[in-house]
């Protein structure tokens, strides 16, 4: 194509395959356009996870400190909506919960003794979703008052806070069924409550299943799923 004194190359092949590419981000468009996330449409979800948390998960993962206290998690969720948009979604998160540790009371004792955790942790869920409804990512900061019954001596057993900073993933299982990867830290302490209160930190490592549950006042066609 010359225009006045300019001459323009069109490649066939190259606008062909700009033709596909602008149709099939018409066509995504328009498909998730009419995509309604279930985070948002349903204000209530539960699941159970378990998980294991340490000081060293590996020699390249983990706290180098001296002291060693191990948890097994097992936790009840019950999630509620705050806020939530197409690709997004805000929740409230209440995580009862019993877990049982085991530790030493002092770093060079070997020894291992059983504590048994009860508590609660509230967090704000904040969540990405990627691929549709088929998997999303999340970020949970949490905090909420605990009840352990040993502690390594650098720790006061008894009232203490749990505070975690996790990451996560969920990825659809089957319909209103999702699997639930979480890691991150932990950190137990009292807030200078009662001494001695040097603090417990670990990595945890989680997996679980949520499930959404309808809510009774707003009812959705069986198509959005």
């Amino acid at each position: 194509m010359i225009i006045g004194k300019k001459t323009i190359v069109v490649n066939s092949r190259a606008f062909t395959k700009l033709l596909v590419l602008m149709a099939l981000c018409l066509f995504f468009n328009e498909a998730f356009s009419q995509y309604r996330n279930p985070y948002s449409s349903y204000t209530r979800r539960s699941g159970f996870i378990t998980g294991y948390s340490a000081q060293q998960i590996s020699d390249q993962i983990g706290f180098d400190v001296k002291y060693q206290y191990k948890t097994v998690y097992f936790q009840y969720q019950y999630y509620r909506k705050l806020a939530g948009g197409r690709t997004w979604n805000i929740d409230l998160l209440f995580q009862p919960q019993v877990n049982v540790s085991r530790y030493r009371w002092r770093y060079y004792i070997v020894e291992d003794l059983i504590s048994i955790e009860a508590g609660v942790n509230v967090g704000i869920l904040l969540r990405k979703n990627l691929f549709r409804d088929y998997c999303s990512v999340y970020f949970l900061p949490g905090i909420g008052p605990h009840y352990i019954s040993g502690a390594p001596v650098r720790q006061n057993n008894g009232f203490n806070f749990s505070d975690n900073l996790l990451a996560g993933i969920n990825v659809k299982l089957a319909q209103k069924i999702y699997l639930d990867f979480r890691t991150g830290v932990r950190h137990i302490s009292n807030a200078h409550l009662f001494p001695p209160n040097g603090g417990l930190n670990a990595v945890v490592i989680s997996g679980g299943i949520m499930i959404f549950t309808r809510d009774p006042r707003r009812r959705l066609p069986d198509s959005v799923w």
